[in-house]
């Protein structure tokens, strides 16, 4: 007998060979849901932009770790300490430097593309990101922790299990590194800078979802994740500080 499963965990997780798209769509509303009310809430008592989007940003990613939990058992959808179980510190160290070439890759692919004559429009800086000391570790608690963390399980774990019931791996992997790259938020109405930010998401949820399938575990994803987003992180700031 196979001890494995179809999701790829292996027998012992909880987790069923189906999955019911339903509790998945609800934990999607629900987190919106969540940070609406709160991006309301700060907007209408007059707090500082960046405190509205991290608070807001972050109870969508803590409404969707908090509603995993509670749908988990129910829905047999393996424990979190099951989805996120250790890896070789190996893997995790490479998953850290992973973005770093994918920066420095991509930021060589778009300066061919300048000096091919490709207008690339500058993309500004979102107003949320500020580089003052007080925002800096709000920001970082958000953006390279909380989201990455609530992203994986959502996208890398729940979204790509039940993708991978209804078509090929391979097809999966692909519409589900999609989604996560258009759930961004990125324009192409910016032209060939905002096509150049979905492609870059996209090859982003490739990666990690690649890495899911290699190692059985959203860990290896989740520090790919975290380390691009501080990367971002920090560029962002740098470039507020010394435009």
């Amino acid at each position: 007998m196979d001890t494995n499963s179809p999701l790829g965990l292996k027998a012992g997780t909880a987790v069923p060979p189906r999955m019911k798209f339903s509790k998945i769509a609800w934990l999607f509303v629900l987190g919106f849901a969540a940070q609406f009310v709160t991006y309301m809430v700060f907007h209408a008592s007059h707090a500082s932009v960046t405190a509205t989007v991290m608070a807001s940003t972050a109870a969508n990613g803590l409404c969707w770790v908090a509603g995993y939990e509670l749908f988990s058992f129910d829905a047999q959808w393996g424990s979190l300490a099951s989805r996120f179980r250790p890896v070789e510190s190996k893997v995790l160290g490479l998953s850290a430097l992973a973005p770093v070439g994918l920066v420095l890759s991509f930021s060589a692919v778009v300066q061919m593309l300048v000096r091919a004559g490709v207008h690339m429009q500058s993309i500004p800086t979102p107003a949320y990101l500020t580089p003052d000391l007080f925002s800096l570790p709000l920001q970082f608690l958000v953006v390279v922790l909380i989201a990455p963390f609530a992203e994986e399980l959502m996208f890398r774990a729940l979204l790509l299990d039940w993708l991978k019931q209804k078509m090929p791996v391979w097809a999966a992997v692909l519409a589900g590194a999609l989604l996560f790259g258009l759930a961004h938020g990125v324009s192409v109405r910016s032209g060939a800078s905002g096509w150049a930010q979905l492609i870059y998401r996209v090859i982003l949820g490739l990666v990690a979802s690649l890495l899911v399938l290699r190692f059985k575990s959203l860990r290896p994803s989740l520090v790919l994740h975290a380390s691009n987003n501080g990367i971002a992180l920090a560029a962002a700031a740098l470039l507020l500080k010394h435009p």
